[in-house]
């Protein structure tokens, strides 16, 4: 198959949410774990379109989308943060 794109920048992710057009990718930079994100990039091209810094690491495979566009990220420190459109 075809590679559309790759990330290359220092990101590590643990989550993935693929939702219309957008990824949704929940990670750290590749040396520091103790600065989490959550990131939504264009499928098309990879581009992000924002982010946002989590106060924990999320756990692997701990975010999910609703009907009504609503993400939900689970924590390792046992917090779950929803995000609203």
């Amino acid at each position: 198959e075809r590679i559309l794109w790759e990330d290359r920048s220092d990101r590590r992710f643990n989550s993935f949410i693929l939702s219309g057009g957008v990824l949704v990718g929940a990670g750290h930079p590749e040396a520091k774990r103790e600065e989490p994100f959550l990131v939504a990039m264009k499928v098309e091209d990879g581009s992000d379109l924002w982010s946002e810094k989590l106060p924990a690491p999320a756990v692997k495979g701990g975010c999910a989308i609703d009907a009504a566009g609503r993400i939900v990220v689970v924590l390792e420190n046992g917090e779950a943060i929803c995000f609203a459109p």
